[in-house]
């Protein structure tokens, strides 16, 4: 099947966290990459639409949850795709603080994941998860190493857990920018006047 749209992260992980999410309608049209740092995805994303000339989605983790730094980083990481567009379709998606944070949108399933409800974690360990979810998650799955964590966490996920992480801004959107390429894809060729761009090399 062509590939009608990319999805860009930092980190193999992240994309595995997405594709897990995505639902397969949507997510057997795109192509997933990862960069090895925040700077190569941008990297990426940036030469796909010059190279490739077919949408992209890049999502990034904002590291922070300052409001101020959050619209200064989208400011910049629009302009940066925007600079290589030449019209193509593509978004910015930032995950406050971390991708990770999806999986607090179902506090009944990290709960059984766990053995804690949410109920019997203090103000300031529920202040941590959101600050810090990856850490907080992880450090609460004793004896596994994240990887491993991780998989084990996306392969427990039910239907029911799916739809409600789905309900998320940050899926949800992604989603819909997806669907609306998808639908609107048609064979594409490299736009007249441009030359071809080699994509750099991932690794991750």
């Amino acid at each position: 099947m062509m590939t009608k749209a990319f999805i860009v992260t930092k980190g193999e992980y992240d994309h595995e966290i997405l594709k897990a999410l995505l639902p397969a309608t949507t997510s057997e049209n795109v192509e997933f990459i990862a960069g090895t740092w925040r700077s190569s995805a941008i990297s990426i994303a940036r030469s796909i639409l010059v190279a490739k000339y077919i949408p992209v989605a890049l999502v990034l983790d904002t590291d922070t949850t300052d409001s101020s730094a959050i619209r200064e980083d989208r400011d910049y990481l629009q302009m940066a795709l925007a600079e290589a567009s030449f019209g193509v379709k593509y978004a910015v998606f930032q995950a406050v603080p971390e991708i990770e944070i999806l999986f607090l949108e179902d506090w009944d399933f990290v709960g059984r994941q766990i053995g804690k409800k949410k109920e019997e974690f203090t103000h300031f360990e529920l202040e941590y998860a959101q600050l810090q979810p990856k850490k907080f998650l992880f450090s609460q799955l004793e004896d596994i190493p994240y990887p491993q964590a991780l998989t084990q966490l996306l392969a427990r996920m039910d239907r029911q857990t799916i739809e409600r992480i789905q309900q998320n801004p940050l899926v949800r959107d992604l989603n819909n920018f997806l669907l609306s390429v998808i639908e609107k894809s048609p064979e594409r060729s490299h736009p007249a006047g441009q030359p071809a761009v080699a994509l750099p090399s991932v690794t991750a």
